[in-house]
């Protein structure tokens, strides 16, 4: 597997270098924005690393500017930040906000899985995606970015 990864701190670089080595992945490292999206555009990985507090151009920038090109690739959010408006900010640049996605679908796209396995793991996979997302904070009765729509699947909201 090639991965960039894009991200200006040398320490977290080297240790994320490292790990990737070890389990066989090829990485190229970019320590800014504008360098990382410039590779990403003009060379094949499999994934993308990316920190969002970057020099030259910011992480959520390079994002959106991958998503434009219609690159398809998955990309990794690295942040520090915790604030959930931050955290959900990567989500609002999902190619199809609004759309509804069917479980299977999703077992297609995620897992490349064509057949039901009858189990619920798309919808722990999604729980366990809400949980890591919901801030204590966020007013009752505030709409959740991943609405399950029953009986069909789940989509994505622009809140």
């Amino acid at each position: 597997m090639n991965i960039l990864l894009i991200e200006d701190e040398q320490r977290i670089a080297d240790f994320i270098v490292a790990g990737f080595t070890d389990v066989g992945f090829k990485t190229h490292w970019e320590q800014d924005g504008f360098r990382g999206l410039n590779t990403a555009l003009i060379k094949n990985f499999d994934a993308i690393v990316l920190d969002l507090t970057l020099p030259m151009m910011d992480g959520l920038t390079v994002l959106a500017e991958i998503r434009r090109k219609n690159l398809a690739l998955p990309v990794i959010i690295l942040s520090a930040r915790t604030d959930l408006t931050d955290r959900l900010q990567g989500f609002e640049l999902m190619l199809s906000p609004g759309q509804i996605f069917s479980r299977q679908q999703i077992l297609k796209q995620v897992w490349q899985i064509d057949f039901d396995p009858g189990t619920n793991v798309v919808d722990v996979c999604v729980q366990r995606l809400r949980k890591k997302l919901t801030d204590d904070k966020m007013p009752e009765g505030e709409q959740f970015p991943i609405e399950t729509i029953r009986g069909v699947g789940y989509r994505f909201n622009n809140y």
